[in-house]
């Protein structure tokens, strides 16, 4: 490792690629180049210019993404450890999941169920899908779109603080809805 002393006497170490900046074959290190052998050197680099410069990439189609990724999953990309990811993580982060989501969002219209609270006119809302049926205990539900209800943060909080995270039920969802059904009533939001 290159350490040197600062005016304090203390080690500093030096950045691994300290002078690497203009890399010049070790012949003109400390010698000036000609003006004339710049001007050479500048006549033969111009011109290039990258393909995609100053014009804008036309969108990826989905056919396109779709290959993309599956080139790059598994033991073809370039940090493959094994398969050691978790199977929760992996599948919470998948395209089916995201599409999930997403149809979970757009049939509940991007609205929380509990406190019907949706972003827009300045508030922000971040919505979170929460199965109804346990995730882990139904995997051939896991991306019914029926098995899906959209909460904000907030109130999928409060549903896991009282029912707890895992045996999830129907019946649970239903009895947490309920309670918010009344006091709205009560209020006169919902008629």
């Amino acid at each position: 490792m290159l350490e040197k002393l600062d005016n304090m006497g203390t080690k500093k170490r030096i950045a691994w690629n300290k002078g690497l900046k203009n890399v010049q074959p070790k012949y003109w290190l400390g010698k000036n180049r000609s003006e004339d052998t710049k001007k050479k050197i500048g006549l033969a680099n111009s011109g290039n210019i990258g393909f995609w410069k100053g014009k804008k990439r036309p969108p990826f189609s989905d056919e396109c993404k779709k290959r993309m990724s599956i080139s790059h999953i598994g033991n073809k990309h370039w940090n493959w450890k094994g398969g050691i990811t978790p199977e929760n993580k992996r599948i919470r982060n998948s395209n089916d999941f995201y599409l999930w989501r997403g149809l979970v969002f757009e049939r509940d219209n991007w609205t929380c169920q509990k406190c019907l609270i949706r972003s827009g006119d300045g508030i922000t809302v971040d919505l979170n899908p929460h199965h109804i049926q346990n995730f882990s205990q139904y995997p051939e539900l896991r991306f019914n779109m029926d098995n899906g209800i959209t909460l904000c943060r907030n109130c999928h909080y409060d549903f896991h603080k009282e029912y707890g995270m895992n045996n999830n039920t129907k019946e649970q969802i239903d009895e947490f809805l309920k309670h918010i059904y009344a006091s709205l009533l009560e209020s006169g939001r919902v008629k």
